[in-house]
């Protein structure tokens, strides 16, 4: 499993502005709300976290999602070139196959 991050749960007090006895709620609802994906380790009072999704997004999110589908579209067009590249071989193949058996 990917680790991005372990925090004390006495870490996440101040910048949440909460008391340590509602530490464990909040992760919780940040898990059903699909903000964090993390574990609790209630005896060492840790939170590892795995995944997390941002609440803001300003130009650096945009950017990068910008650079995301950049890939992701060339990606796309590669595969559509092999799939395209490979039927015209099948398709040039099968039509000399049927000249041959006829």
């Amino acid at each position: 499993a990917i680790v991005l991050g372990k925090f004390l749960t006495l870490q996440l007090q101040k910048p949440l502005r909460i008391n340590d006895d509602v530490v464990e709620y909040w992760i919780v609802k940040a898990i059903s709300s699909k903000i964090l994906d993390c574990k609790v380790d209630q005896l060492n009072q840790l939170v590892i976290v795995s995944r997390h999704t941002a609440r803001v997004f300003g130009m650096p999110q945009w950017q990068s999602l910008r650079s995301k589908l950049g890939v992701w579209r060339g990606n796309i067009a590669n595969a559509i070139n092999t799939i395209q590249a490979n039927k015209v071989t099948e398709d040039g193949g099968q039509g000399m196959q049927g000249l041959m058996i006829r």
